[in-house]
């Protein structure tokens, strides 16, 4: 889906699959400007029992931070 804001344009959606025999479900979003570049983007969800928690983010200075969970 995809969508605008007062700051700018986001686009949101799920992935349900099956990846080596395990039942996979990825929610993603990701957060751009007005002109679509991306500010930070997130995917929650699962592969078989773990848990997964990805997520990117530009910083000012233009620099990318990450983070990763698992479970």
């Amino acid at each position: 889906m995809l969508s605008e804001t007062g700051s700018g344009r986001g686009l949101k959606g799920q992935a349900i699959f099956v990846q080596d025999g395990k039942p996979c479900c990825l929610a993603y979003e990701v957060d751009c400007d007005a002109g679509w570049s991306t500010r930070a983007a997130r995917v929650d969800g699962f592969r078989g029992t773990r848990k997964l928690h990805y997520a990117i983010e530009r910083g000012s200075d233009g620099l990318w931070t990450s983070s990763a969970a698992s479970g």
